[in-house]
Parts: structure tokens; sequence; C-alpha cells
């Protein structure tokens, strides 16, 4: 498989540090004032994680706190990483220096998404990045924060202090153990774990899941499938199947907040819609059947008109065309209104057209509007 990661978002007090720290100890000391720190921070450049990602060929590499890099270079680093090789470059000569390869697993912490993250400079992330850094909601909702459980501890603060302890006190081995079963078993390991993916996907994804759906729940298939062999190779405590089900589990977190199995820029031009309509839905429409508005000789950039409409029991939305453009900007325009039409917010007739004609303010002749109603306002639960 393709290099790829997961990376648990939430607020700071919630154990993302905690579970970086348990996943290093698999293969070595977290951290390390004389020898070095196993975790590696994200406040590095693009050419310096690539040396990095280098070196943890074969292994885990930890990322610790995202918000310590710039947004753009995070995109970058994502795509390098997934795309298992560095930058071509040449030596004094002119010759061709040996490309930097790996192929690793990531797992990465920090209080936004990607998606975040980049908006924090008004760009966004593509398919391509959400399947290579794959977001889990760090809080497990029990309480908790990260944990299911507090295992007699009196507190999240209470077991995570205990992991840090004996995560610097005890790493390693389990790695070690875990590569020598592999090694012995590589001549059936790689046909079961085929079919235990394609079981995984059978069992856990929804139906007429996107492709990029698709393509996270075979790293989820992944870790749960390496879970799974520690527990039987007696490398790990759990019961047989927990490792499944938290994967299972940190799956549909994945997929909630991504906002259902679609593809991404679907659900992204729908959210995109959304959010203008809760955001300009008074300002930016004037109502043509109501007096008591005051503002709405003075609507300011107009998109369309307001309307209570007695045969829908609803208040309606005419956008003008060109404004629709604008509120689907980055988008195809037709296929958002196809999105739309499919989730019942825009009303549509019989035939090819996507508007409908409708008697306006300031024109002499019936214009062509697009029909918005207010299930526009729940597209994101729509999407899922």
């Amino acid at each position: 498989m393709q290099t790829g990661g997961f990376h648990f978002f939430g607020e700071s007090t919630e154990g993302k540090t905690t579970a970086l720290q348990v996943a290093s100890s698999v293969f070595g000391r977290p951290e390390d004032e004389q020898r070095g720190h196993y975790i590696q921070r994200w406040r590095l450049t693009d050419n310096a994680l690539e040396q990095i990602a280098k070196a943890y060929s074969g292994f885990l590499l930890p990322l610790d706190e995202i918000k310590q890099c710039e947004p753009q270079i995070v995109a970058n680093v994502v795509y390098m990483l997934g795309n298992n090789t560095g930058k071509a470059r040449a030596t004094d000569t002119g010759s061709g220096k040996p490309v930097a390869t790996w192929r690793l697993m990531f797992l990465s912490t920090g209080e936004k998404t990607l998606a975040d993250h980049m908006a924090d400079i008004n760009k966004r992330p593509d398919a391509g990045a959400e399947v290579r850094m794959i977001a889990v909601p760090s809080n497990a909702g029990k309480g908790f924060g990260l944990f299911d459980c507090l295992n007699g501890f009196d507190g999240g603060a209470e077991l995570a202090a205990a992991i840090k302890k004996y995560t610097h006190l005890y790493y390693g081995s389990a790695g070690r153990e875990f590569i020598d079963k592999l090694v012995s078993g590589i001549d059936h390991l790689p046909n079961e774990l085929s079919t235990y993916i394609s079981e995984f996907k059978a069992s856990y994804l929804p139906v007429g899941a996107a492709g990029q759906v698709s393509r996270v729940a075979e790293y989820f298939a992944l870790a749960a499938r390496a879970g799974e062999w520690a527990t039987e190779w007696g490398l790990t405590g759990w019961r047989n199947g927990e490792a499944e089900e938290s994967a299972e589990n940190c799956m549909n977190a994945w997929l909630n907040q991504r906002g259902g199995s679609g593809s991404h820029e679907d659900i992204a031009a729908m959210k995109q819609v959304q959010l203008f309509f809760e955001m300009y839905g008074e300002s930016k429409f004037s109502w043509m059947n109501r007096v008591d508005d005051d503002h709405a000789p003075n609507t300011i950039e107009r998109y369309g008109f307001r309307v209570k409409d007695k045969a829908y029991d609803d208040t309606l939305y005419y956008v003008l065309p060109g404004m629709f453009q604008k509120i689907c900007a980055g988008y195809q325009a037709k296929k958002v209104a196809r999105l739309l039409v499919d989730r019942g917010a825009l009303i549509v007739n019989s035939g090819p057209h996507f508007t409908k004609q409708r008697e306006i303010p300031g024109f002499e002749k019936k214009q062509r509007v697009y029909v918005v109603n207010s299930k526009v306002f729940l597209l994101a639960d729509s999407a899922q």
C-alpha cells in the first residue's frame, strides 16, 4: 500500500500526545534527550521531513502538533509522503542526485484538521490529501478524552501520566517481535491480509461509498489486521476482535466528521452552499411578498429574492443565475444543482432545466431562477 496515515485532532487536553507516545513505544523510546526523540514535531520544512521520512521507512512516523507547521507546507508534505518519493535534485555538475524513497505509516496530532488548518490561508485540501491524511476526532465520547475507559485510575490525567511513565521504561521489544513474526509468515500473511481487507470493507463500508472512502477503509483495515495479528501473537493482551472494533469505531468517527460516504468534492460543495445560505440567507435576498421587511429596498449585493410560498408551506429562495455561479465558486454549477436536486433542496420542473420561470421585481418578463427551499440548511445532514 502507498504511504498514508491518521491524524487525531481535538482539544489540547484530550490525550493525543499520549496516544502518540504509546504508538511510538512499539518501536523506540518516545522521547530521550540523550539519544534523540522517536516522536518528531511538525515544526519543520518539507526538505527536512523528506530526510526524516527516508530514515523512518518501514516503520511508524509520529508527528506531533500540526499547528507548528505552515498550512501550505503541511499540504505539500502530505502529498510528498503519500507519493513515497522526495524531490528530484541535481548535483553541482548537473547530474541527478539519488531520489529519496520510503514507505511508511504516519500518525499525526493537532487541534485542527488539515482542512481547518488550510482554511487559515483561505485554501482547502482536495480529495487526494483526504485519503493520505485521515482525520479522526480524538474525543472518544466517553467523558475521558481519547480514552474509552480509565482502567482503575481516578481520571484521564492520571491514566495519561501512568502511560507516559511506562512508555519511557518499556519500549521497542513489541515492534521487533512483531516484525519477526511477519517475516516468518511472509509466505501466507500477504494473502491473508488481502482477504481480510476485502472482508473488512464488505462489513463496514456504507453501501454506495465513494472510491475515496473505499481507499481510506483499506488503511483502517490494515491497522485492524495488524492489531489482531499482534493479539494472536501474544503482544497486546487485548481480546480477539478488539483491534477490529477500534478500527471500525475510528472509521465511523472519520465518516461522521467528514459528512458522509460520498465523494469529497460533493460533500465540500454541499457544505459550501449550506454555509452561504446560513450566512447570507437574510441579508442578500429581498422579500417579495412582505411589507414589514424594513431593509428590503436596501439589500446590498443582492443574490435574489425570498418568498413565503403557501403551496410549499416554506420559504423559497429565488437565486439569480449569475449569483448561483458565485455561490458555487470552485465547483461546476450544473453538478452542484444536480446534487441539490438529489437532496431535495432545489425545486425543478420535469424538463432538462435546473431553473424555473418566475416573476421577479424589476423585470418586465418572467426570469429563470434557481428555486431553493429550506432543505438547503440541512445539506450537511443529508450528505451522510
